[in-house]
């Protein structure tokens, strides 16, 4: 079926994955991640978190490094909450299903002394933040309370739930 798809001109929406043929449609990183760091820094956050699952994927790594650079702009102090193993990319990219896949991450960010914990993390996709929410919930956590949570696409049916 894969062959199949690939026969025809492609246009990836969001990410292109490694070595495809195509064109790419997608929203402008780097400024997602300066908005994300300014609005941030307009709450009062000092020490943020870039949580990423799925370290390794090209789309992920670019949304970092523009992160970074704007938290440095801003003087945000960053942690990087990733998984420890980059993924090998392949496709069709298997999907995170649930929580659980999040939870040594969650208890990560547990793990660092509250003086340096970030209290507020940055995630790169609403399909990696709703299970985040869940991920949080199973430590009797509440984000906006015990730390809050920016991603980006606006999608409103993963924002649903």
């Amino acid at each position: 079926m894969i062959k199949n798809v690939l026969r025809f001109p492609l246009v990836w929406l969001w990410a292109k994955p490694e070595g495809a043929g195509g064109d790419l449609c997608s929203f402008n990183r780097e400024s997602a991640a300066r908005l994300a760091a300014i609005y941030l820094a307009e709450h009062g956050h000092r020490r943020v978190a870039y949580f990423n699952p799925k370290k390794g994927k090209s789309s992920l790594e670019h949304m970092k490094k523009e992160f970074g650079y704007a938290c440095a702009q801003y003087r945000l102090t960053l942690s990087l909450i990733e998984s420890a193993n980059p993924r090998v990319s392949v496709w069709p990219e298997s999907a995170l299903t649930s929580s659980d896949d999040l939870q040594p991450l969650v208890d990560e960010w547990l793990a660092l002394d509250e003086a340096v914990r970030p209290t507020a993390m940055f995630v790169p996709a609403d399909n990696i933040a709703v299970h985040l929410y869940s991920a949080l919930a199973k430590r009797s956590l509440q984000v906006g309370k015990d730390v809050s949570i920016i991603s980006c696409n606006n999608e409103k049916s993963w924002r649903a739930h």
